[in-house]
C-alpha cells in the first residue's frame, strides 16, 4: 500500500523564488556581453538559440539578465559565439581598474541590507565628498 500525500493548499501566488536563482546585477553584465559579442559577430537571436539547443526567447532572458545561465548552457553559449566560457564570464570585468573595482563593488553590495547596506552608501559618499548634510 503507497502512502497518501497531502495536497497542500496554495494562496495562489506563487512562492518567491530563492535568492541563489534570482539574476543579479552579475548576471546582467554578462548577458550584457553575450549580446554584444553576437552583434559583433553579426549573428541573430535565433542563430544563437538553434546553436545553442534552446529558444530565441530563452536567449533574450540570458542577455537582458532575467535569468541566469547554467554552466553546460554557458559551453553551449561560448562555442555558439566562437569564444570561451572564461571569456564571456570575465569579459564585462576587464577595463580600467576603476571599472573593475565599482565591478565588485557592485557584486558585493547584493548581499548587504539594512543597516549594513546604509554603512557602505555613507562611507562611499563620505569618500566622494557628498555626504548628506542630515547625517
Amino acid at each position: 500500500m503507497k502512502p497518501q500525500l497531502k495536497k497542500m493548499r496554495t494562496s495562489g501566488t506563487a512562492a518567491p523564488e530563492p535568492a541563489s536563482r534570482r539574476a543579479q546585477s552579475v548576471d546582467v553584465e554578462i548577458g550584457r556581453h553575450i549580446r554584444r559579442r553576437r552583434e559583433e559577430l553579426g549573428l541573430s537571436l535565433d542563430e544563437v538559440a538553434s546553436k545553442c539547443g534552446v529558444s530565441f526567447q530563452q536567449i533574450q532572458k540570458y542577455e537582458a539578465g532575467t535569468n541566469r545561465i547554467p554552466a553546460s548552457r554557458l559551453f553551449d553559449l561560448a562555442r555558439a559565439l566562437r569564444t570561451t566560457a572564461t571569456e564571456l564570464l570575465m569579459a564585462p570585468w576587464r577595463g580600467s581598474d576603476d571599472d573593475i573595482l565599482r565591478a565588485r563593488l557592485d557584486v558585493a553590495s547584493q548581499t548587504l541590507h539594512g543597516e549594513r547596506l546604509q554603512s557602505l552608501v555613507t562611507l562611499a559618499e563620505l569618500l566622494a565628498g557628498r555626504a548628506s548634510a542630515d547625517r
